[in-house]
């Protein structure tokens, strides 16, 4: 991504979607689908998921950094799930492979040394839902991604 596009991604309200679904952070709608998929599988999100609780560490060119899954889901009788959702799309990306790579080993690496299952979860493991729906879930409280009902992006009220 050139410095004008990353700029412009910053910028532009539409680029990058957040929201809360029952109170739970998502940044994709990968994320907002998952905690969709796991309520169909008899999970409470609002009480067995944590979002981004751990610091991972992780070293990638000699450099330390830091990696955050995306979700632990902590179900009675059952190992705790850490979880990092993404695209197909994404995993197949050449770029960023390498550090794909260090952040999941470190998260295999945590789970197994706490008892838990890592699992990277995509499209082929739950149904991914359209924007349409979560725009219209009334559980989900926009941050930032979706303009005010009957306005476009970008326009403020009076102008």
């Amino acid at each position: 991504m050139t410095g004008a596009a990353a700029a412009n991604r910053r910028t532009d309200p539409l680029s990058h979607k957040i929201g809360l679904y029952k109170g739970k952070l998502f940044r994709s709608l990968w994320e907002y689908s998952f905690y969709r998929h796991l309520e169909s599988l008899g999970v409470d999100v609002t009480r067995d998921v944590d979002y981004e609780p751990l610091a991972l560490p992780y070293v990638v060119r000699g450099k330390r950094h830091n990696y955050h899954p995306d979700m632990v889901v902590r179900e009675e009788g059952k190992p705790a799930l850490l979880v990092e959702v993404k695209s197909e799309r994404e995993l197949q990306r050449k770029r960023g492979r390498l550090v794909r790579a260090a952040k999941f080993e470190a998260g295999l690496r945590h789970a197994v040394e706490h008892g838990m299952v890592f699992a990277v979860m995509t499209e082929r493991h739950f149904p991914v839902q359209r924007y349409e729906t979560a725009y219209a879930d009334a559980n989900v409280r926009w941050i930032r991604g979706l303009p005010p009902k009957g306005r476009k992006a970008g326009k403020r009220r009076g102008t």
